[in-house]
């Protein structure tokens, strides 16, 4: 049984006996033992207990009625997704990549990773939602990209003009139309997921610090990105990061010299 419905029992039995002593009286039998005898009739208490035992019969159908939850991997928000799924993106105009570029993106896609190609944050917001369904929640997010100091490509490329929509920073994360695109995502990690923004120098600084923590308040899980030059001998594997229930930004991080 129960806490919860032995609780429940013994407060019931407690407001019946209480009751029933309140209609009943003293009475000292030939013995001299003192006896509580109920005022109610037979068929008025046996009515008064078959009411209680109705009252029960709901709680109990409904507590034992109950199937056992799948185990999950867990999640943020309400309705758990059940499988991790992990994800990572490249641009279409990310086509200069070194040998240690490709040799990590082979080993991406052998440890599972859904490949995803795009030229905007919308085209990459869509590619993420194919992957995913009502039981299929992401793991991990890993998107390469180019970038500098608080500064992320997401179509750009190393182009010299940046449109919108084809790179983030912290004040194009304030558009409506990025909150809107970015909306899409949160409540679609797991617990304990992240995001990884592969580029150079992007979380370096005080610019990188406010990139991270603005973008892991939208997505709603943990972001992270280099404060180095990737992929490079002098990289020396320093990140900057951001959890969602931080309160101000992470402290600044500078360049390794």
């Amino acid at each position: 049984m129960s806490i919860p419905l032995a609780l429940f029992a013994l407060i019931t039995w407690a407001s019946v006996e209480f009751y029933l002593r309140k209609k009943s009286v003293l009475w000292i039998n030939e013995e001299g033992r003192p006896l509580r005898v109920t005022k109610l009739g037979a068929q008025r208490r046996l009515g008064f207990l078959g009411s209680i035992v109705l009252l029960l019969v709901p709680y109990l159908v409904a507590n034992f009625s109950k199937q056992p939850s799948e185990p999950k991997e867990g999640s943020v928000g309400v309705n758990a997704p059940l499988i991790g799924v992990k994800i990572y993106g490249v641009e279409r105009k990310h086509e200069n990549d070194n040998d240690a570029t490709k040799i990590m993106k082979q080993r991406l896609r052998a440890d599972d990773y859904q490949p995803i190609v795009y030229s905007d944050l919308e085209e990459l917001v869509d590619g993420v939602l194919r992957n995913l369904d009502e039981k299929r929640g992401i793991r991990e997010l890993t998107l390469f990209g180019y970038g500098r100091q608080g500064l992320f490509t997401v179509g750009n490329g190393q182009g010299s003009t940046f449109e919108k929509l084809t790179y983030m920073d912290p004040r194009v994360l304030e558009d409506k139309q990025y909150l809107e695109l970015l909306g899409h995502l949160k409540g679609r990690f797991l617990a304990g997921a992240r995001v990884n923004l592969i580029g150079c120098y992007v979380g370096a600084e005080r610019e990188g610090a406010e990139l991270v923590f603005k973008l892991s308040k939208l997505l709603g899980t943990k972001v992270c990105a280099p404060i180095g030059m990737t992929f490079t001998e002098k990289y020396d594997g320093s990140w900057q990061a951001a959890d969602p229930d931080m309160v101000v930004p992470p402290s600044p991080l500078e360049v390794p010299k």
